[in-house]
């Protein structure tokens, strides 16, 4: 395997071969057993990660930071009218058809800085 595939990845994939190729039960609930074990282990490895880049002020990609961005672009298109800026009122509409003065809100904030960006500055 290549050098970026740690030994709980080697691991991984022999226990999937193992059960790949038919074994016992019981290699079956080791697998299981491992498999939770493998994925608390790349959980901690991702969020010391995430963390690390943080502190070098590098923005982590993952979901949360992407619809951040996401929410970012829209705040500064509806901000300054760019293109586009119709199609997000048309959403902001939808998403809040219970409350007519939402969107209009939202777009008076996003205006005025109240609503801030995370990422944009």
């Amino acid at each position: 395997m290549s050098d970026y595939v740690s030994n709980e990845d080697e691991l991984m994939f022999s226990l999937y071969k193992a059960l790949k190729h038919g074994k016992s039960e019981q290699a079956a609930s080791s697998v299981a057993l491992n498999t939770r074990e493998y994925m608390k282990l790349k959980k901690r490895q991702s969020r010391a990660r995430e963390r690390a880049e943080l502190e070098k002020g590098v923005v982590p990609f993952n979901a949360k930071t992407a619809r951040d961005a996401l929410a970012d672009a829209a705040m500064a298109i509806l901000a300054t009218d760019a293109d586009g800026a119709t199609h997000i009122r048309k959403v902001l509409r939808q998403i809040f058809n219970d409350k007519p003065g939402a969107p209009l809100r939202i777009e008076a904030d996003a205006r005025s800085g109240k609503l801030k960006p995370r990422f944009l500055k």
